[in-house]
């Protein structure tokens, strides 16, 4: 699948640090290279603006970058006074942060301060950036939680981290009855809008009452995905009470 492709099914969604793109069932992230992703489940994949990510990870300092730099200033001219007159204000700060992470050290020899790159410089450089990466991408999973689940209209969490943010990020709609969710035995959390839940609920009923139904047949009828099939099921069990498991996997209206 080419770039085009992948970015032409992806769906905006508005976030309050900018404009996310959600892929839905993006079997290779690798088809979208050079950008930052965010796998917030499998088959969910959530691309942050790159400029947003990059401003992410020069806040934690473009170390490997900068190491590259410094190692082409001769070590005559790399002196506390000559480096200010030739990086920029943000350089500098890196190089500020970089020496608190010990990449680089301050040397005094004749009455001068030379900046010493410390031995392992590149990996030790590699490894903070790689750090920073990670933790943008985290930052990024933590309010797409929401973003994407207004986007779907549902959505079914595992992760314990994840729920009890999930839960803080939509504590004002859960106040309002607009949306709602249970935890089944699988201890897994299935979270759906009410307008959502509302447009399925009748024609499940429909189903049901005629034979009992595994997820992904009443998906397969309706149309939609397994997993808002399984939600469905999930929540009317505890919200309606009419609703039970007759055999394993299969279920009926009584």
């Amino acid at each position: 699948m080419d770039k085009e492709s992948v970015f032409a099914q992806a769906k905006k969604v508005k976030t309050n640090q900018g404009i996310a793109l959600l892929f839905s069932n993006l079997k290779n992230p690798n088809d979208i290279e050079n950008e930052y992703l965010a796998l917030v489940r499998k088959g969910i994949v959530v691309l942050l603006s790159k400029e947003l990510l990059s401003e992410k990870i020069k806040q934690g300092g473009n170390y490997l970058d900068f190491a590259r730099k410094l190692i082409k200033i001769n070590r005559s001219e790399r002196t506390e006074d000559k480096l200010k007159k030739v990086l920029s204000e943000t350089e500098l700060e890196t190089l500020k942060e970089m020496e608190r992470k010990g990449l680089v050290k301050r040397v005094k020899m004749n009455n001068e301060t030379f900046i010493s790159l410390e031995k392992g410089l590149f990996a030790k450089a590699r490894a903070l950036e790689e750090t920073a990466v990670e933790q943008s991408s985290q930052s990024s999973k933590s309010f797409n939680l929401r973003e994407l689940f207004l986007a779907k209209g549902y959505i079914i969490l595992e992760n314990e981290d994840d729920i009890q943010e999930f839960s803080k990020a939509v504590e004002d709609m859960a106040l309002k009855g607009l949306a709602f969710g249970f935890r089944d035995f699988d201890r897994k959390l299935y979270f759906i809008r009410k307008e959502d839940y509302e447009k399925h609920l009748n024609e499940i009923y429909k189903l049901l009452e005629k034979e009992e139904m595994g997820f992904e047949e009443i998906a397969k009828c309706l149309g939609i995905e397994n997993d808002l099939a399984k939600t469905m099921i999930v929540i009317m069990k505890e919200k309606e009470g009419d609703i039970i498991e007759s055999v394993k996997g299969r279920y009926k209206k009584v």
